[in-house]
């Protein structure tokens, strides 16, 4: 996943809701998670392309930005070899 950290304190923060039984602590989830994603969306990645350019799109296109893929990536070399 591109965000590891931030998707650690979601799922922190979910899994808290959950044990606890806490609206607030799921509102809080929920505003966590919506905020992130606009602030990565409007502000991250637009300077990740300006500064990595295609590599981070290729990357973008196929690492989630969110959850865990089932299988690593890995990228080709500039040889177009894994």
């Amino acid at each position: 996943m591109r965000n590891p950290m931030i998707s650690g304190v979601l799922f922190t923060l979910v899994g808290e809701a959950i044990l606890f039984g806490s609206c607030a602590i799921g509102i809080w989830g929920l505003l966590f998670f919506v905020i992130n994603t606009i602030y990565f969306k409007a502000s991250e990645e637009p300077r990740l392309v300006r500064r990595f350019g295609q590599e981070y799109l290729i990357y973008r296109a196929n690492v989630p930005m969110w959850l865990p893929r089932l299988k690593p990536w890995q990228a080709e070399n500039k040889d177009g070899q894994q």
